[in-house]
């Protein structure tokens, strides 16, 4: 529910205000709370606490998705947009997904004693 309200308000947000300004601010803030949040729930261990840092932190990561989601297409020539966020996708996705299982293979072999 923090992750739907977060990106109906950061949708609002980026329709009123100019694009550059808000998801800079949201990530400022978002390495400015994980600290505290932590902090808050390895002190008091109580379930409203954990909630409470859950709810802030998901809302202000995914208030960043829908700019993230006008901005990528954007900034791709009309002409190429189509081929380049298929790249933009794919190729990443290949690399690390298809090397995933042997880096992790190779990690467990490594630090195994």
């Amino acid at each position: 529910m923090a992750a739907i309200v977060g990106a109906l308000a950061a949708g609002i947000a980026y329709d009123r205000y100019p694009r550059l300004w808000p998801p800079v601010l949201l990530q400022v803030l978002l390495v400015l709370a994980i600290y505290p949040a932590f902090f808050l729930i390895t002190q008091h261990h109580e379930a409203i606490i954990l909630l409470t840092a859950v709810v802030i932190l998901t809302l202000l990561r995914t208030m960043g998705g829908p700019l993230q989601l006008v901005i990528i297409p954007e900034s791709f020539p009309a002409s190429v947009r189509s081929t380049c966020l298929s790249l933009r996708y794919s190729l990443p996705a290949t690399v690390f997904g298809g090397s995933a299982q042997l880096v992790v293979t190779w990690l467990i072999g490594a630090t195994a004693r």
